[in-house]
């Protein structure tokens, strides 16, 4: 047998926000998370996307390719204006026979294969994701207690026909394949409730805000993590900090939204009810006046990030969106009866206190 060639094939560089962003010979630019323009030498592929979703490439600045994706932003076809189709096919874990084939910059879920590899760097770069192995070539820093789940190297928990996972981090399913009737079938079977709402906002990373309708009159809604604290929970932003219900009020403050403006304020976030007189919710209507909505117990919602990839921190999204809660959607609910920890939707305050 003879010895493994020593020799450096590829190397990769990644900006100081660990973004990657060329290798030997090529320049990788982003907007915001997507990648959105290549250049290698006299050669630049620049993609043209609509919500995530890849519409064209045009291709050193003159030619352009027309492309169809399915419902996971998969490129399935392309059409050159001076060439003939093109059609891929993938693997369920999206693997490509032929790199050669891939057009330029996308390819399984709209995202870029590398073309030596033909791994997916997901998350910028993060992580590279291995499509003939089917799971990741490196741990995630976020298993196996938080969002990563247990197996630190498991792609879209073994689903990746119903699941993306374009951050490397953890995956979240397609909202694409779901309609508002086969969601509202889920809800009648977990308890939940869906609802369509306006005015969604990034307040922070992890916290947004949005306006439904309650008892005919406009409610104003917060989501985002919950940490259990002594007494009472914080609303988590970011990986490790968390706020107060003051803080809160004066984050929505900062970016436009002045609570005193809604009938009704909605806290979506484990363990806001905990606590009682002292709990987040309890505290929030103390601040606002407002009848405020809370949660004992753990509750879940749609994940923020799917609803609001593309906003920027302060930026409200002019499209309707449907948000589905569900309740006690954790390991919780698989032990025995006096262990769980039961969900409870808790209101503090029954009418607006002006006084």
């Amino acid at each position: 047998m003879s010895p493994l060639s020593q020799k450096t094939v590829r190397r990769f560089f990644y900006d100081p926000l660990d973004r990657f962003v060329s290798t030997n010979a090529t320049l990788l630019f982003y907007n915001q998370t997507r990648l959105a323009t290549e250049v290698e030498d006299e050669r630049s592929n620049r993609l043209f996307e609509y919500d995530a979703q890849p519409l064209a490439l045009q291709q050193n600045g003159t030619t352009c390719t027309l492309l169809a994706t399915d419902m996971q932003t998969s490129v399935l076809q392309s059409v050159r204006t001076d060439g003939p189709q093109q059609a891929l096919a993938y693997t369920p874990y999206g693997h490509q026979k032929d790199l050669k084939t891939l057009t330029g910059v996308c390819g399984f879920n709209g995202e870029r294969p590398d073309p030596l590899t033909g791994h997916y760097l997901l998350g910028q770069g993060y992580r590279a994701f291995n499509p003939v192995l089917m799971r990741f070539n490196s741990p995630d820093n976020l298993s196996p207690f938080a969002e990563g789940g247990i197996n630190a190297y498991a792609y879209c928990g073994g689903d990746p026909l119903n699941r993306v996972d374009p951050t490397g981090h953890f995956f979240s399913k397609i909202n694409r394949l779901i309609d508002i009737g086969i969601i509202k079938v889920r809800a009648a079977l977990t308890g939940g409730h869906v609802k369509k709402v306006h005015k969604l906002t990034r307040l922070s990373e992890g916290i947004i805000a949005f306006e439904d309708t309650y008892k005919n009159m406009p409610r104003m809604n917060f989501s985002g993590h919950g940490k259990s604290s002594e007494g009472s929970a914080r609303l988590m932003f970011k990986e490790s900090q968390s706020i107060d219900a003051r803080s809160l009020v004066n984050l929505a403050a900062n970016n436009g939204i002045d609570v005193k403006n809604y009938n009704y304020l909605r806290i979506i976030m484990c363990h806001s009810a905990n606590g009682d007189s002292r709990s987040f919710g309890a505290t929030l209507h103390t601040i606002t006046g407002r009848p405020v909505k809370s949660y004992r117990g753990t509750v879940s919602t749609t994940n923020p990030e799917l609803l609001v990839p593309k906003l920027k921190i302060g930026e409200t999204s002019t499209k309707s969106s449907i948000i589905h809660t569900l309740k006690n959607k954790n390991l919780w609910r698989y032990l025995f009866k006096g262990l769980k920890e039961n969900y409870q939707p808790v209101t503090f305050g029954t009418a607006i206190r002006t006084a």
